[in-house]
Parts: C-alpha cells; structure tokens; sequence
C-alpha cells in the first residue's frame, strides 16, 4: 500500500513538475495527485480518498471537511517555517524525498491507530553487531565500509550507530535533519507507526547505503530503555525492507548491549592485535562467557574477530578465537579523509561474513 498524497497549488508548471518527480523517484511509496484549483480537488473526493493533502497558504481555508487520519499540511515556500498558526508547513523547493520524509514523519504523528505501509519484502534479514575491543582501533571505520562492502554486493542495507559519541557524518552524506534523537523520542513517547516514523529519519548516502544520523547529544542514547529498543529492533527487522542491518556499537556490558547480543546474528570484533588490546579482548570474551550462563542464550559462537591497522612487527594475533572465525586483517596506512580511508578499505579488504551457501565463516 502506498501513500496517497494530493498536492494543491495554482502554478501548473510546478505541479507538473513535482508530480513528475514524485512519480520518478518514489512511485513505491507515494501516489501523487494535483490539483490546480480547490473545485477540482473536491470533485477528485467525491470518488477518491487521500493520506495527506499539501496545499498552498492561501488556500488552507478552503480546505473540505476531511478523516481525521489525513494529515493537512501548508506548501510554502521559506525552508526555515515549520508552522503557520498551529498548521504544519513544509517548503515546496525541496527535493520530493526531503519532502516525503517530512510528511511521513507528520502522517506518523497524526494517525490514531496502528497502521504499517505494506513495503516489497527483502530475504531474511541479518543483523550485524560490530564492536571495537578497545578505543581506536577503527571499529566505525570498518563497520561504514562493511556496509559499503554489501551494497556493491547487491543488499540493501541500514547503518546504525548506538555510540553515544558517534559520529555519522564521518563516511555518510544525505539529505535530511533528522537523527537517532528522533527515533529514541518516538519509541519513548509510546507513539503508533513507530515505523513510519523510523523511516522519516533514514538517509541515503550517495553510495547506496541507507542510514540514521547520530544522535544530536551523546545524553539522548541515555534515555533508551531496553524495552524501547527491542522495540525499535523489531520494527525495523520486521519491516523485511532490508537484507542487512549493520549496527555499530562501542563495547560495553550494560542492558542495551545484552540485547544486541542477543538480537545481533553475528558479532564482528575489531582488534588490532596489541598487546593492551589482546588483553582487553581475553577480558571481554570471559565476560561474554559469564553473561551466556546468566541470561541463557548463545552468544560466543556468534562471534568473529578482524585486524584492523595491523603492524606485523608489533600486532600479535590471539589464539583465543577459534582460528576459522577470524578474519583477515587490514594493514595500517594514512588518509587523512575518514570517508576515503572507509572507502579504500571497502575496496581492498575483505570484511563478508557470508559463504556462496548463505551461512557465515571467517577467512
């Protein structure tokens, strides 16, 4: 099921243009209707329904009784109005993505009863937790070009970052405001179509890989509670919109991590075999050990191992993974440019955990 969206403004080049656009570049997720005058909008009502209906200032007024579940909206044209009067506006010269995704992110909010867009299903869907076993060993890094990895492999995939200082900006470029910030205030505020609302905040990096900005605060990831994100989990994996969902996380052993442990279908660990590191790494698995006999559930064997910035005379590989669970490692060299280093990796590394028959391996 797809969006019904009427848009209703007098300049005609404009609606055929947007229109046009819509229909180009989201046709999946929205059905696009103009209108160049109030009469013809209420005419197309006497047979037809609409979601959402965009419509110029002037004419808000004039508007015709409609559900309660449409959301109205004012088509303006400053960037920097989010409301005229108490009446949502969204500016018309933007990209028709940056505008769907405002208009999911209100629809969401306006709805009063669960209701889930019916999206094309992906095959099962991964969830792949990668997590540094000490601080700078490029864990973010890997994780961006993983994604990068997966994409050129076909997969559609979704970038998370749950590191309270996380920065995104650093291997991803898209168009949008909206953060992980907004995600937490969703699910904390108990709000219906948790998913349409996910979806408003997701970007599309040049490269194909879809992801959620950091959160604006290191405070708000704080905030999360277990329950709100099993829940953002599940709406997420539910959806089937994505082969591959790539969550980056910085290691630690409180309650949200336990669930992505237990959630995650594999645990990627990034090492760069030092001393301080290997010995953080036996440190970490006998704790991983201790939280399988406490909360019953496998975690351990989900587990593989990559060198990143391996320096042969100083970095010692550790014998505490079994030797075909880890991955090969990637040298040490210098870019100054974060997205050049990622991409670079991507490239010449190979970081898939994935066999030609479906199932998982280190090589």
């Amino acid at each position: 099921m797809r969006i019904k969206l009427a848009i209703i403004d007098p300049d005609e080049n404009y609606l055929q243009k947007i229109v046009l656009n819509f229909a180009e570049r989201l046709s999946d997720k929205v059905e696009v209707y103009g209108f160049s005058t109030i009469e013809h909008f209420i005419h197309f009502l006497n047979k037809n329904v609409v979601d959402n209906v965009l419509v110029i200032e002037d004419w808000y007024s004039e508007l015709p009784c409609l559900p309660h579940h449409c959301t109205r909206v004012c088509l303006i044209g400053d960037l920097f109005i989010e409301s005229i009067d108490g009446v949502p506006a969204i500016c018309k010269y933007q990209r028709p993505l940056d505008i769907y995704r405002q208009l999911l992110a209100l629809y969401s909010e306006n709805l009063t009863k669960h209701y889930r867009i019916r999206y094309p299903t992906t095959d099962q869907t991964q969830l792949i937790l990668i997590s540094g076993v000490a601080g700078g060993v490029g864990n973010s890094t890997i994780a961006a070009a993983y994604c990068m990895q997966q994409v050129q492999a076909g997969k559609k995939v979704l970038y998370l970052t749950t590191d309270q200082i996380g920065i995104t900006a650093a291997f991803f470029n898209g168009s949008g405001l909206k953060t992980f910030s907004d995600v937490i205030f969703a699910a904390k505020s108990g709000q219906a179509n948790l998913l349409m609302k996910i979806q408003s905040c997701i970007k599309e990096d040049e490269g194909g890989v879809h992801y959620i900005e950091a959160c604006q605060s290191a405070l708000d990831l704080l905030e999360l509670s277990e329950v709100e994100l099993r829940r953002v989990l599940c709406e997420i994996y539910d959806s089937n919109l994505y082969h591959v969902i790539v969550i980056d996380h910085r290691l630690s052993f409180d309650i949200c991590s336990q669930v992505l442990f237990q959630e995650a279908s594999q645990i990627l660990l990034v090492t760069s075999g030092y001393p301080i590191a290997n010995l953080k790494l036996q440190k970490i698995l006998q704790s991983v050990r201790q939280l399988e006999s406490q909360i019953s559930s496998s975690i351990f064997e989900k587990i593989y191992l990559i060198y990143n910035q391996f320096m042969p005379n100083f970095s010692v590989k550790t014998q505490l993974i079994a030797a075909g669970k880890q991955l090969n490692e990637i040298p040490e060299f210098v870019k100054v440019d974060p997205k050049e280093t990622t991409r670079h990796i991507a490239q010449t590394a190979n970081i898939s955990l994935e066999n030609k028959d479906g199932g998982f391996y280190g090589s």
